[in-house]
């Protein structure tokens, strides 16, 4: 199912990472893929967009799920991609459910997908995580905010990092995530300074310890880098 393909291309793209060259030559030639399929690109960005999306509310968490399956629904025919079987990503096998196995004799398992997926939008986010603003993934975080907005290539900015982060070595790496850090950290203290919150306080101390146990790889740096443009200055 599709669970298994979109799997398989994170790995992919996780096991070159190491290999710049391999990386590069790897995530080209995805981008192109999705580039020139729309309806590929479209089952990618909505199963990005369950698995990083949260919701308060349950009810808005399954009409939202009702309208990305509805409109994947309609486009499996069109879809041209090589079936690999089952993923080991438990969300993506209940929208495969969904999307690829909905028949009357199949309704249970319907409906378990169903309530699992909701239940999965609608966790216990924790505040002492910095993933709260940016999807699980490296190419998710990527493919998923861009597409999602017009469906299109990557923004030049994105385009202009990614080559940048690529052509750093190790020493140019921690220099920038050390510079990041830092100034995140300013800015989450300024805003825990204007508050006479207590929990506020808290939630905020809790963020600024995962800013600074956070690593200096690729996918922690595109979270820091979301965390700190979603502050005020």
């Amino acid at each position: 199912m599709f669970g298994k393909y979109k799997q398989t291309i994170f790995n992919t793209l996780s096991n070159s990472y190491s290999n710049k060259k391999l990386f590069k030559e790897s995530f080209n030639k995805t981008m192109d893929g999705l580039k020139e399929d729309k309806v590929l690109r479209e089952f990618f960005v909505g199963y990005g967009n369950v698995e990083g999306k949260n919701f308060t509310d349950k009810i808005k968490a399954g009409k939202y799920l009702d309208e990305i399956v509805t409109v994947l629904k309609d486009k499996k025919s069109q879809l041209n991609f090589k079936n690999l079987g089952e993923s080991t990503n438990d969300i993506y096998n209940d929208l495969d459910t969904l999307i690829f196995k909905s028949s009357v004799g199949n309704i249970d398992n319907v409906i378990d997908a169903k309530d699992s997926l909701i239940e999965h939008m609608t966790r216990k986010v924790k505040d002492s995580t910095i993933d709260k603003a940016v999807s699980s993934t490296i190419f998710s975080h990527i493919a998923t905010k861009k597409y999602n907005e017009k469906y299109s290539t990557l923004s030049e900015e994105d385009r202009t990092k990614l080559k940048q982060f690529l052509s750093m070595n190790k020493s140019e790496i921690k220099e920038y995530t050390d510079n990041l850090k830092e100034e995140t950290l300013i800015k989450l203290n300024t805003i825990k300074e204007d508050t006479d919150k207590i929990e506020m306080k808290d939630k905020i101390q809790n963020v600024m310890e995962g800013v600074t146990k956070s690593g200096s790889d690729l996918l922690s740096i595109v979270k820091m880098e979301s965390l700190n443009k979603s502050l005020i200055k």
